[in-house]
């Protein structure tokens, strides 16, 4: 059995590299919005996390931050190929927050796409 003989093509390959460079980029900025919004809430530097989120008028943490005690962590769901699919990578928010009665804890999922985080349901 003979192996059908590949040539080398510069024009092939300088057109392949932009654009495996440009699906990988393509794939892998929901994550970076991911991690620098997890880092941030993490740092506890509140006026960044906002500015990572889509939509001002529901950005995390918001009016959570009110609570005379508020401590979130954040954190990266593993990656599935449902999240590569749709261009998202799922957060995980543990908030525990209270005002001087006692302390109350929720769960907060966002999602993060290429345009920002989109804050999702928040469950006891």
């Amino acid at each position: 059995m003979r192996w059908p003989r590949v040539r080398f093509s510069l024009r092939m390959l300088l057109l392949l590299v932009p654009l495996i460079g440009a699906a990988l980029y393509w794939v892998q900025t929901p994550t970076w919005q991911a991690e620098r919004f997890v880092t941030a809430v993490n740092r506890r530097d509140f006026d960044a996390a906002e500015q990572y989120c889509r939509d001002p008028a529901d950005a995390f943490p918001g009016s959570w931050r009110q609570h005379a005690y508020f401590a979130p962590k954040a954190s990266l769901k593993p990656r599935t190929w449902s999240d590569l699919a749709q261009g998202e990578r799922q957060i995980v928010i543990g908030v525990h927050y209270g005002d001087g009665q006692g302390i109350a804890g929720c769960t907060v999922e966002c999602q993060a796409t290429r345009q920002g985080i989109a804050i999702g349901m928040a469950f006891p």
